[in-house]
């Protein structure tokens, strides 16, 4: 995903395959935007009564794609220009 200096995001065309080898397996294959699986991890305050409560102050996302062959679960990088 890509947002641009303007604030327009473009998205991945969901018909368009993205490449990618395994690093264990070397094998190479395509997936596409619905195969990602999005992981929503807290930080939680560490004082005062927010952290009685357990509130988080901000979220961290985690994207991962799972190879098809060897079932390797591989962490997505990606950039927000």
């Amino acid at each position: 995903m890509i947002i641009n200096e303007k604030g327009k995001e473009n998205a991945f065309d969901r018909g368009m395959d993205n490449e990618l080898e395994c690093p264990h397996c070397r094998c190479k294959f395509s997936f596409k935007e619905d195969d990602i699986e999005v992981s929503i991890q807290g930080i939680p305050y560490e004082t005062g009564i927010k952290k009685i409560l357990n509130l988080n102050r901000d979220y961290i996302m985690h994207k991962y794609i799972t190879c098809p062959w060897c079932k390797a679960r591989m962490k997505l990088k990606y950039t927000i220009m």
